[in-house]
């Protein structure tokens, strides 16, 4: 299986990147962080960056595990 990782600088069309590569038939990973974020907001949590930076990185950790042990097949991963 083969994955990549999309690295760069804040701003450097990562996202942009990755969503017209799924757009294009491609499966892909969003950034954890990206993901904790929006379901912290959806349920008014606290592990955000901003509010409880341990929490938010160990949920960033669990999420990334879950995708791994799931076995993403061919995922294109953004990391920001």
């Amino acid at each position: 299986m083969t994955r990549y990782l999309v690295t760069g600088c804040s701003g450097g069309g990562k996202t942009a990147l990755v969503a017209e590569l799924a757009r294009r038939g491609c499966q892909t990973v969003v950034e954890p962080g990206r993901r904790v974020i929006t379901a912290e907001r959806v349920a008014g949590g606290t592990a955000l960056p901003w509010e409880d930076a341990s929490a938010f990185a160990w949920a960033c950790a669990e999420m990334a595990a879950r995708a791994s042990a799931e076995g993403v097949a061919r995922a294109l991963l953004e990391a920001g």
